[in-house]
């Protein structure tokens, strides 16, 4: 099995090479979609978060929207809470990789927006650095409602992107439209496969 790990800045479009990948039969393990399963149905999680962010508790799961304050704050308490849920996310993505070789799956992907801050990269058969113009990128966070100054402290959070860059065997850039994407997206897939012919397009943009 061949593993993909995607890096890159918050809103160059990670998932949408994600995606991409999937339409070639990749398995792809989401850590945002992860954490979010975990804010909703980890107990353990939930009390802590119950424990130091009570407000962000909402119906017995949490609620991401107010977590988000508390992430800003990187408090000694946040800290606490975010390397438990980096170490759950963790356990889930090596129980994927251990399941998608039971399978005999033949490409997986790790869509980690902290895929090199833990390590993760190691996992990997190669890297994929996606990168966008930083107008579009600046467009995709700002309808995300995140502002200036939280754009900031998530690039603070990260390495440098030429170190991430640097660690990457491949690089796709988003910034056009998704066809071009789409395409250099196959150009990686007709890279690391000795076959291009094993992987069937599900479906077209």
């Amino acid at each position: 099995m061949i593993v993909l790990g995607l890096t890159g800045a918050i809103g160059v479009g990670k998932s949408f090479v994600a995606s991409c990948l999937q339409k070639f039969g990749a398995a792809i393990f989401d850590a945002d979609a992860t954490v979010h399963k975990i804010y909703q149905s980890d107990k353990s999680i939930i009390n802590l978060a119950r424990d130091y962010f009570p407000d962000a508790v909402i119906d017995r799961s949490i609620s991401r929207s107010m977590l988000r304050k508390y992430f800003f704050q990187y408090s000694e308490k946040w800290q606490i809470f975010e390397s438990k849920v980096h170490s759950l996310v963790l356990e889930k993505q090596n129980d994927f990789l251990i399941e998608e070789r039971k399978k005999s799956s033949k490409l997986a992907v790790l869509d980690v927006p902290l895929l090199v801050e833990t390590k993760s990269h190691h996992l990997c058969d190669f890297i994929i650095f996606v990168t966008a113009d930083l107008q579009l990128q600046s467009k995709r966070l700002t309808n995300r409602n995140l502002t200036i100054k939280e754009i900031d402290m998530f690039a603070k959070r990260q390495l440098a992107y030429h170190i991430k860059h640097k660690l990457s065997d491949f690089t796709i850039n988003t910034s056009f439209n998704k066809l071009y994407t789409f395409s250099q997206v196959r150009e990686v897939i007709d890279c690391i496969t000795y076959n291009k012919h094993v992987y069937n397009v599900s479906s077209s943009f």
